[in-house]
């Protein structure tokens, strides 16, 4: 079975995508090594990563969702937002990332076949906005941008101008379940992380879909709020993991917007 595929995207960047087609970052410096989110669970993902690198490894997770934080239990020093803490306890259990790998893989998987990482027994340590992370030539730098959770973070990598956004902002930015902002509370993100940290990267990496996207993505999401907000978007009703929710713009196909643009937005009502 193999659980893993890797790809080398930059000189310090690797992408790992697992199973269910969630992807996590390996960056290296010269004398240690980050490694952003750890995807499902399914796999012994570090067993994986020892293959890649020997040197000292420090985990950052973007948000406390399954399909970031489910091989935690397999590493020491996990680093997550603090305002996320708590719903690593509840939310990023084996029956919940069973059943997204089922979701992602289809209904005829056979999931008792795969391994799936134990749910994690320690802490984690905080990870605060604007924490740096020296790798030796190779600086890391953690960036709040709330909304998809309270607690969600981007990575930027400072030299290479890039920066892995995590679900804080892609083709389709859920807004509907308990822990997400409203849609105002969301725009207002987007304009904050733009303005303030818009001119430090270049390029986009994405932890579902495409690895990149354009840089027109985020002031595409404040575009998709205003019309959001100002009830001018097309309203599509969609079921997620039986979530209901709205889909701001008419897509082709998932992810892909009919008037060719960038980036979409899954809400509630109740949260606008």
């Amino acid at each position: 079975m193999e659980y893993f595929k890797v790809e080398t995207i930059s000189p310090s960047i690797k992408s790992i995508t697992d199973l269910t087609t969630v992807r996590s970052f390996l960056i290296e410096g010269e004398k240690a090594a980050v490694l952003v989110d750890t995807g499902t669970g399914v796999g012994h993902l570090a067993e994986f990563v020892k293959a890649i690198t020997a040197k000292p490894l420090t985990v950052l997770c973007t948000h406390a969702h399954p399909d970031h934080m489910g091989a935690v239990e397999e590493f020491g020093e996990v680093y997550l937002n603090e305002e996320d803490f708590e719903m690593a306890m509840t939310r990023c259990g084996m029956d919940r990332r069973r059943e997204y790998a089922g979701f992602i893989l289809g209904e005829k998987a056979d999931l008792d076949s795969l391994y799936f990482v134990p749910e994690r027994t320690r802490g984690y340590q905080k990870l605060s906005p604007d924490m740096e992370f020296d790798l030796g030539g190779v600086t890391v730098k953690a960036l709040a941008f709330p909304g998809h959770t309270q607690g969600m973070m981007v990575i930027l990598i400072k030299e290479e101008r890039s920066v892995i956004l995590g679900d804080a902002c892609n083709r389709r930015v859920f807004l509907f379940s308990e822990e997400s902002s409203t849609v105002a509370e969301y725009r207002k993100a987007c304009y904050e992380f733009q303005a303030a940290y818009g001119d430090l990267f270049d390029i986009l990496y994405m932890s579902h879909g495409p690895l990149t996207l354009d840089y027109s993505l985020i002031q595409n999401m404040i575009d998709t709020c205003d019309d959001i907000l100002a009830g001018k978007d097309d309203r599509i009703e969609i079921d997620f993991m039986g979530e209901r929710a709205y889909l701001a713009k008419k897509e082709v196909s998932p992810g892909t917007r009919e008037d060719g643009k960038i980036g979409n937005i899954a809400y509630a009502l109740h949260k606008l």
